[in-house]
């Protein structure tokens, strides 16, 4: 087994009782910010007592919080918030900035393509192919995901409804969701009530669900086995949707490739719009 926190918590998910795994997804989702939390703070952010921080602790081999914050501390070093390190940034951008962002990118990139299951691409696209239906959820900076993805499925001749809204706008939009339908849900770095009940409700509907987050325990908590990890290493106080893009893009190609001639149609059909 790994030393790293991470690695431990992700071994040990399924052994953790439900006040655990609140812990644990708070602790992987924003774990650069862990080493300037009090056990208080940690346990305030998760919505549990301070004691569940604490069993939480020994339950994965620590005497406690203190243990796993000199943990995260001695792996990431001096680190402080994202909104401090951004606030405390010169309002002038300079080359030496620029290069060591372009270098972070180009580096998530590497990782996130030696990573990718095409397979489960493949899968995805036939999931969609097949689907009467594709719902695609996203709020807050999810939209963007969101709306990029319902511009360009409607052109691959894929019925399309794109769902930004939250509460009951977004209950009647669903509400004649079949199980030959298909639900996209993008849901990061902080996990909504809507997007849990959006899943549960397709779930329960026997309706197709597919992912896109950036955190395994969200996808746990989600109760999906069925997702895609984007995780960029940036850490500023905006959710860069770099990496989601270039999942979209990819998937975006394995569509027009399952469905050459419907594609192709549609994409004839647009364009002889466009002429008009």
């Amino acid at each position: 087994m790994s030393d790293k926190l991470y690695d431990k918590i992700i071994d040990k998910l399924d052994s953790f009782s439900s006040g655990q795994q609140k812990v644990a997804k708070y602790i992987v989702d924003n774990y650069s910010e862990i080493p300037a939390m009090s056990c208080k703070e940690l346990a305030g952010h998760s919505h549990v007592s301070s004691s569940m921080v604490v069993r939480f602790a020994k339950h994965i081999g620590y005497s406690g919080f203190l243990q796993i914050r000199d943990q995260i501390r001695s792996e990431l070093g001096n680190v402080r918030r994202p909104y401090s390190i951004s606030l405390s940034m010169p309002e002038k951008v300079d080359d030496n900035l620029i290069g060591q962002y372009l270098q972070k990118i180009g580096n998530d990139i590497k990782v996130f393509t030696q990573d990718m299951d095409l397979k489960l691409i493949e899968k995805l696209a036939s999931d969609i192919a097949g689907a009467d239906t594709v719902y695609l959820f996203g709020i807050g900076g999810d939209r963007i995901i969101v709306q990029y993805l319902s511009n360009y499925f409607p052109l691959l001749g894929i019925k399309t409804a794109a769902i930004f809204e939250e509460g009951l706008g977004m209950k009647q939009k669903i509400m004649n969701m079949t199980p030959d339908d298909f639900l996209i849900v993008a849901s990061f770095p902080n996990v909504q009530r809507d997007e849990f009940w959006i899943t549960d409700f397709a779930r329960k509907n026997g309706t197709g669900v597919f992912l896109i987050t950036d955190s395994d325990i969200t996808a746990r908590y989600h109760g999906i086995s069925n997702y895609i990890k984007v995780k960029n290493s940036l850490n500023t106080f905006y959710n860069s949707c770099i990496l989601s893009m270039y999942f979209c893009d990819i998937l975006l190609m394995k569509l027009r490739e399952k469905m050459p001639e419907k594609s192709r149609k549609c994409l004839k059909r647009y364009e002889d719009i466009l002429e008009l």
